[in-house]
């Protein structure tokens, strides 16, 4: 996977009007005989493998204050409010949901 896409999918998602270039994430960094970008977010190490590059589309953590673990060692991101865990859903409440007029038959293992 590439990484840009890994940051995609770390923050759910693209922000297709900004660049990384624009970032605060985005650090320039002199290496030897060598300068290179670095995204804070995804992980800051002095080998090419964390190389950025500014021209990418921006993740939707553009300019986000991030202090957790980089992303290239396994960094989650805070769930956002829908995720909340153990929240029922309004179809796990019996007799609220319209009943189906469909009959269903469920298989017993045992029967067999």
């Amino acid at each position: 996977m590439r990484k840009i896409s890994k940051m995609y999918q770390w923050s759910k998602g693209a922000d297709y009007r900004n660049v990384c270039k624009w970032c605060r994430n985005l650090v320039k960094v002199k290496q030897r005989q060598r300068t290179a970008y670095k995204c804070r977010i995804y992980g800051v190490t002095e080998t090419p493998e964390t190389d950025w590059q500014p021209q990418h589309i921006a993740c939707k953590a553009f300019n986000l204050d991030y202090q957790g673990v980089p992303v290239i060692q396994g960094g989650q991101r805070k769930k956002a409010a829908e995720d909340i865990e153990g929240q029922l859903s309004i179809a796990d409440i019996p007799g609220v949901m319209p009943e189906s007029k469909y009959k269903t038959y469920r298989c017993d293992p045992s029967a067999m």
